[in-house]
């Protein structure tokens, strides 16, 4: 019987790097870290799946480059109160099967559609994409637009980022090496554990899933194909779709050698982080501001707000059924929780209203939505806005002021 395609592709790289000195992680190691969820055909390979909670919209999250699922395991463990959280493994990464080559986002997305059809994961979809991954799921929200009910991009990368980067930085540190816009490293070394997550053993497992030599080879050939996944994503024909979407992005520079390279880029990315606001007319801004790359690790609850806001603008219907409750102070026990957007600036807002002007034509329903939903537009720090849970089970007590509300109330 003939070999499998990937397979034999994965063998022939992995004995190129053996042969060149490079290590693989250790067999024990995969023994030591069992999957959390399951592994799910899609059709010469598998991909990995984690969901819990119930509810709809689903909210998918697709990592940052480099990054173990497992990593947005208490992003996870406070999404599924309000809906169905799913993370799962891109091809290569954690505990899916290695995939076929180049590893470009547009594979990535037809990938994610197979695993969530093959999965029974029904759209639609509210989607988190972090670094890489929000470039992965802008073109799976462009290619499948009637599956996709909002987006959350946590400092998300940009279409455009290739060349205004790398001519940002012209001239500036000359002695970096440059490839498709960014920094040269050695992905193929063994990755360090993210700093700061809550628990040692979530910190382990991700290093061990990260310093398999499949998951090496992966995220080199993804960071080197990267040019051509923004290429194909400013290549789609189709617009990005009107959908409630939030982009966060991080309030703590990037550690950098050269303090000239540190002011040039990041004013760039702000830059880019304020354009993927204004794509299209349904969108709000907010930085994190105790958080540099990975707001994930550093304020995990931020992205909780901001998807359980996203959910429940999708969730129209029930909002509308809200509306006029004429419910002002804390809501019921286990029913709904206050978003506060802790230690989080709104640089825009264009999915809520201010008065009674209806902007962007928007329908009669957005409209009420914007209402009820009760931010004040262009303030620094925005009214709490009070949502649903998808299930009658409190927020941990660390959180309790979401249960109490604002104060004064």
């Amino acid at each position: 019987m003939p070999s499998h395609p990937v397979s034999m592709l994965h063998r022939i790289i992995a004995a190129a790097l053996m042969a060149a000195g490079g290590a693989a992680c250790p067999a024990a190691d995969d023994d030591l870290v069992a999957p959390p969820g399951r592994m799910v055909s899609i059709g010469d390979y598998s991909l990995h799946i984690y969901c819990q909670g119930e509810g709809e919209p689903s909210v998918i999250i697709d990592t940052g480059l480099g990054s173990a699922a497992i990593e947005w395991l208490p992003v996870m463990e406070q999404l599924r109160h309000y809906s169905r959280t799913c993370i799962y493994d891109r091809a290569g990464y954690g505990w899916s099967d290695f995939g076929p080559l180049p590893r470009t986002s547009s594979r990535i997305a037809n990938e994610l559609y197979l695993l969530l059809m093959n999965a029974g994961v029904a759209g639609p979809y509210v989607l988190i994409g972090h670094s890489f991954g929000g470039l992965n799921v802008q073109l799976f929200a462009r290619r499948y637009p009637y599956l996709v009910a909002g987006m959350v991009l946590v400092d998300s990368s940009s279409a455009e980022q290739i060349g205004r980067l790398t001519d940002a930085a012209d001239g500036v540190y000359e002695e970096q090496s440059y490839h498709h816009g960014f920094v040269v490293h050695d992905f193929i070394a063994r990755p360090a554990a993210p700093r700061d997550l809550p628990e040692d053993d979530l910190a382990y497992k991700s290093l061990v899933l990260m310093s398999r030599l499949v998951s090496r080879i992966t995220v080199a050939n993804e960071y080197s194909h990267f040019k051509r996944s923004a290429m194909q994503l400013q290549a789609m024909a189709t617009p990005p779709p009107v959908i409630p979407t939030v982009v966060l992005t991080r309030g703590v520079q990037q550690e950098s050698k050269s303090v000239d390279w540190n002011s040039i880029t990041e004013h760039t990315w702000r830059s880019l982080q304020s354009e993927l606001a204004y794509l299209q007319p349904r969108t709000a801004q907010l930085v994190a501001e105790r958080s540099g790359h990975e707001i994930h690790v550093e304020q995990p609850d931020l992205i909780v707000d901001a998807a359980a806001m996203v959910i429940d603008f999708a969730r129209a219907d029930e909002a509308l059924a809200r509306q006029d409750d004429g419910e002002t102070g804390p809501p019921a026990q286990g029913g709904t929780s206050w978003l506060p957007f802790n230690d989080a600036t709104w640089i825009t807002d264009r999915l809520h209203t201010a008065g009674n002007t209806c902007p962007f034509g928007c329908s009669d329903a957005q409209f009420h939505l914007s209402r009820h939903a009760g931010h004040l537009a262009g303030t620094r720090n925005p009214a709490w806005q009070r949502v649903p849970r998808g299930d009658a089970e409190n927020r941990s007590a660390s959180k309790g002021d979401r249960d109490s509300g604002p104060a004064g109330f």
